[in-house]
């Protein structure tokens, strides 16, 4: 009889529909909206808080290194840390350093606070809430992200359960969150969606474009739908100015032209709309409801 190896058989986790499933029992909240939840990854687990981490922050701390060992040969390496959402160096003697290597780490500091932590994206502001390794939610703190990266979970604001929660998340936000960013910020982020969708129907045609509107479609969960740089708005804006010369007859120097795709094409086209359409109603009536 063969004999079971325990130490070689992996330990089962549970899935995200189980998950999901355990905490509607609990009274979280509605299962599909649980589901999502679990099944997204969240932006938060890329932050810890205090850290100044991360996969933009990191070229920046450690081009300031090299740019300051240029100016002060002496210099002791910073140590760099993440507060209220800004870069900042502790211990550092100030008193000792030259002007130049002043410079240095205020830029440093600069170029941090209008970028996102994790990615390449405009940055600003957000209190965001993290979770603990047991998966209960920890407490909310400030933190320099993008409207991709800024993810606070919708269920903590139904119920009574995480009361307390809330208020300090409000708090913060009432206290640190930067305002809305201008109008050209906005226009900048619309445009690398526009390209980003552009060049996916040139490199991969019609199956690259529906794959690419259907990746959108699920960000639309993560996102803001008014407030940011990268909002369920925005995109959607993005999308139809690039769908429509693909879907509708276009007027250029006087003259009409056919829409580029056949009728069979453009109706899967707009279905992919409606959708990203129909998720960006949902989460505004959820914006509203909180």
């Amino acid at each position: 009889m063969a004999v079971r190896n325990e130490k070689q058989m992996p330990k089962r986790q549970s899935t995200s529909a189980q998950k999901a499933r355990q905490r509607q029992a609990s009274g979280e909240g509605n299962y599909a909206a649980l589901l999502r939840d679990e099944q997204a990854v969240s932006p938060t687990r890329r932050f810890a808080m205090f850290t100044a981490r991360g996969a933009v922050w990191d070229p920046i701390t450690a081009r300031a290194e090299r740019h300051l060992a240029q100016f002060w040969t002496e210099a002791p390496r910073p140590y760099w840390e993440e507060k209220f959402g800004e870069l900042c160096v502790k211990a550092f003697p100030w008193a000792a350093a030259p002007n130049a290597a002043r410079t240095v780490i205020l830029h440093a500091f600069k170029e941090a606070k209008a970028t996102c932590q994790t990615c390449p994206s405009p940055g600003r502001k957000r209190v965001v809430i993290g979770s603990t390794e047991h998966g209960c939610w920890g407490v909310p703190w400030v933190k320099t992200c993008c409207d991709n990266c800024y993810w606070v979970p919708r269920n903590i604001f139904h119920g009574q359960r995480y009361q307390v929660l809330v208020n300090e998340y409000r708090e913060l936000v009432a206290q640190y969150e930067e305002p809305r960013p201008a109008a050209t910020a906005c226009c900048t982020a619309i445009t690398e969606v526009i390209s980003a969708v552009r060049e996916r129907l040139v490199q991969e045609g019609m199956p690259g474009l529906l794959t690419k509107l259907e990746e959108l479609r699920e960000s639309m969960w993560s996102r803001s739908a008014h407030y940011d740089v990268f909002s369920g708005h925005g995109v959607v804006l993005a999308v139809e100015q690039v769908c429509t010369p693909l879907l509708f007859p276009t007027r250029k120097a006087g003259v009409w032209s056919e829409p580029l795709l056949p009728v069979e094409e453009r109706r899967q086209v707009v279905r992919a709309i409606d959708g990203l359409m129909n998720v960006l109603g949902e989460v505004v009536a959820e914006e509203h409801s909180n």
